[in-house]
């Protein structure tokens, strides 16, 4: 492991969706203010919408962080789901046993619950994730959900983040009545040049490295270049150049480490993959016919779920 050779506390490039390491672009500042600021106003729906890899789930961690002190606050990822298993993951997540509860039931008990919070003088923050799965059903019970208010105030404040199919499912005629709720709209963006170099050194500070520039200023723009300032592809870049400099001892990363990187993880060209990754599912040469090879408009593409964290 190389963070012993680089006097590193922690991995500074992990998968897993660490608040601490959240690096504060302009885009993520005025995202993770608008909907702090949203929650506190009480504004109702808001949303935050990002590509894949972008840092959204970082970014809603660290919102509930800053939440926590004035709201109570759910987080779910359960987006696949009907409306009564979205009430129970609901009421589960707030230590609510729903065993025998009907809809109805489950309603009523949010209900008590949201008018206890207000009681106490407290937020209620519902964070949804990968919001683009959820289904017309399911959008419009949210929706409904904006109901539980007072004269005064809304009782429940409800944050959809997903990537940007969730902005165009929103944009139908036939959910205006939802987009007109929302409040906040907020979009994460790509890191630039200089951001990208910044967000290498910020996440190898909190990892405890101090010293010198660890990058190169060539390695890091051909890290923003094939990265495209997508956060996880820096991260997976990044990894591997440790990796591959650890084997090397080389206590600097260059450029060429950084090609080396690029190859080991089949990335070229701005971030896409080398046709030699998926050389196995190309199909092989044939004459002129209706093959995905002749005939691109008849192929068909399978989808590729991304497990990994935002």
């Amino acid at each position: 492991m190389f963070l012993d050779f680089f006097h590193l506390r922690q991995q500074p490039f992990g998968v897993t969706p660490d608040p601490e390491y959240l690096y504060l672009s302009p885009t993520h500042s005025e995202a993770l203010s608008a909907l702090s600021s949203g929650v506190k106003d009480g504004r109702g729906f808001l949303t935050l919408i990002a590509d894949p890899g972008m840092g959204k789930t970082t970014l809603l961690y660290r919102l509930l962080e800053e939440l926590r002190s004035f709201a109570r606050t759910v987080f779910l990822f359960q987006t696949q789901c009907d409306t009564r298993e979205f009430f129970q993951y609901l009421l589960t997540e707030l230590g609510t046993d729903v065993q025998g509860l009907g809809l109805v039931d489950m309603h009523v008990k949010l209900n008590e619950i949201l008018f206890t919070e207000m009681l106490a003088g407290k937020r209620f923050a519902l964070v949804v994730d990968e919001a683009q799965n959820l289904g017309e059903s399911l959008l419009e019970t949210i929706r409904l959900l904006s109901n539980f208010e007072t004269p005064h105030s809304k009782l429940l404040q409800i944050i959809l983040s997903g990537q940007p199919q969730l902005e165009e499912h929103l944009a139908q005629p036939h959910l205006s009545q939802l987009r007109q709720r929302i409040a906040v709209l907020s979009h994460l963006q790509p890191l630039s040049p200089e951001e990208t170099s910044h967000y290498i050194e910020h996440r190898l500070t909190i990892a405890g490295y101090s010293g010198e520039p660890l990058f190169t200023p060539e390695a890091s723009a051909l890290v923003s270049k094939e990265s495209r300032g997508v956060p996880r592809i820096i991260n997976n870049i990044c990894f591997e150049a440790l990796t591959l400099a650890h084997a090397k001892e080389q206590p600097k990363i260059g450029p060429e480490i950084v090609q080396r990187a690029l190859a080991n993880l089949g990335i070229h060209s701005n971030g896409r993959h080398s046709p030699t990754t998926v050389a196995q599912s190309t199909p092989p040469r044939c004459p002129p016919c209706q093959c995905p090879i002749h005939n691109p408009a008849g192929a068909t593409r399978k989808a590729v779920p991304d497990s990994s964290f935002d």
